[in-house]
């Protein structure tokens, strides 16, 4: 019975399980869907854009070339 436990004990939990899987790729997709619903909104877009040119007025000019 000692040998039992010490063997299952000794196995390595390496990777997902399937229910670890399922979550994963739930997530992942949800993630991936709210990035896409926010990108194709015009509001983020603009946001990200004035975002872009106040960052780019605060940067150093030397070394830094922005298309």
């Amino acid at each position: 019975m000692r040998r039992l436990i010490t063997a299952a004990s000794d196995r390595d939990e390496q990777g997902m399980s399937t229910s670890e899987y399922a979550f994963g790729t739930i997530g992942a997709c949800s993630i991936g869907g709210l990035i896409y619903w926010l990108t194709q909104d015009g509001f983020f877009l603009d946001m990200l854009r004035n975002l872009f040119l106040q960052f780019h007025g605060v940067w150093p000019r030397q070394g830094l070339r922005i298309l």
